[in-house]
């Protein structure tokens, strides 16, 4: 603030925490804010956590969902009205992204997974998709990259259906 000036606008990256320390400077200092929402992570969420999304929804000036799916678990969870939500989806600028030709080392496609380790990411398609390559004689691996409480399922889906030469966490 003292290099920069106040700024005009928060943008908090998702409600739980970012949004409730957005909407704690928008009480403090009058300063509004936006909340972009990535993944709706209410299911068996406790009230206190539920609460605070929803405390940081309602005070935000709009809520930015990246996809309708989004938007619509928010507003059927009752979690903010349907139209304060925007849609801004997640893409890549060619421009600035310009991955290079595809190609294959040894003849073996490589995917990689990123994610959290959850129902909501599926993890576990990633894994079948793997099945359904080797079951083709596609040469194929999967490396996982990520924690959850998926895990250690994942590991023995892995290791009962003989994938581990494949899959790698």
């Amino acid at each position: 603030v003292r290099e920069f000036g106040r700024p005009d606008l928060i943008h908090a990256h998702v409600a739980l925490l970012a949004g409730f320390a957005a909407n704690f400077i928008l009480e403090k200092r009058n300063i509004p804010y936006v909340v972009t929402e990535h993944l709706i992570g209410t299911d068996n969420q406790n009230p206190v956590d539920f609460n605070c999304q929803r405390q940081s929804y309602a005070k935000a000036s709009k809520v930015i969902c990246v996809s309708n799916f989004l938007k619509n678990n928010l507003v059927r969870k009752q979690l903010t009205e349907k139209s304060k939500v925007e849609i801004i989806p997640n893409i890549v600028n060619s421009i600035f992204f310009n991955p290079p030709p595809f190609s294959k080392v040894n003849d073996v496609i490589s995917i990689l997974f990123i994610g959290s380790l959850v129902e909501k990411k599926n993890p576990l398609l990633a894994i079948k998709s793997i099945q359904v390559l080797l079951s083709k004689k596609i040469k194929c691996m999967l490396v996982i990259v990520g924690e959850g409480n998926l895990e250690e399922a994942l590991k023995q889906f892995v290791a009962e259906n003989e994938l581990k030469k494949y899959v790698q966490f």
